[in-house]
């Protein structure tokens, strides 16, 4: 079994984790790759440019068409860096969802999954309460809610119909499995728990594991089902 993943920096950190939690049966290899006798081959590659979402998805659609024999499921993440203030997530949506219906047309026999947008933490101590007290947004206020509306908009979209890998969900819980938020006039907003990243947005060691083990369980299980 094949399955391509398209991804940036932190779909790398992601990998990582796979690498060292891995069973002998499931390798990371590059989109060329072919599976071995009963190995389950995660492809993967770097997709377009970070701060430029609308080239991963012509990246990703480009990349399944070149590679589709062979392939039985694919996916790709935007990054966190992909949203900003000023990022129009329905006509963002409306792109990546007409791709992937293009995707389903020419290749039927392809599982396409669904991965949520990951978070950042926020800013937070003196100088956010500061910003806000001059109306301005503290650091990751304006950008979380840009990626949970996107997040918002594909688990709506394709939950009970295509598999989603909803790596925002397991960044936003605690060790507990508690959700982790700030407050935006009285809604609670995910971010990203600190304990799982080493700057604030990529993923420490302990996010690696934790991410790596969910992911490596949800690639099995849409190969087992496709």
């Amino acid at each position: 079994m094949k399955v391509f993943f398209g991804h940036q920096s932190v779909g790398r950190n992601l990998l990582e984790g796979v690498r060292e939690a891995a069973p002998k049966d499931l390798r990371v290899g590059k989109i060329g790759d072919t599976p071995g006798p009963n190995e389950l081959l995660l492809s993967e590659a770097d997709i377009g440019e970070n701060e430029k979402p609308l080239t991963k998805i012509a990246a990703f659609e480009r990349i399944v068409t070149e590679n589709a024999a062979g392939l039985n499921a694919a996916m790709f993440k935007f990054c966190y860096i992909d949203f900003s203030a000023g990022t129009d997530t329905k006509a963002l949506f409306d792109t990546y969802v007409a791709a992937h219906a293009r995707l389903h047309a020419a290749h039927p026999k392809i599982l396409f999954a669904h991965v949520t947008t990951p978070l950042t933490v926020v800013q937070s101590g003196p100088k956010a309460w500061l910003k806000k007290l001059t109306g301005n947004a503290p650091w990751g206020y304006v950008e979380n809610q840009k990626r949970a509306e996107w997040n918002a908009l594909l688990r709506a979209r394709y939950a009970g119909n295509e598999a989603i890998f909803d790596l925002a969900d397991l960044e936003s819980r605690d060790d507990a499995g508690d959700p982790v938020s700030y407050d935006v006039s009285g809604r609670a907003m995910p971010m990203l728990f600190s304990a799982y990243t080493s700057d604030g947005g990529h993923l420490s060691d302990k996010g690696k594991a934790k991410l790596a083990a969910a992911f490596v369980r949800f690639v099995r299980e849409i190969t087992e089902e496709h």
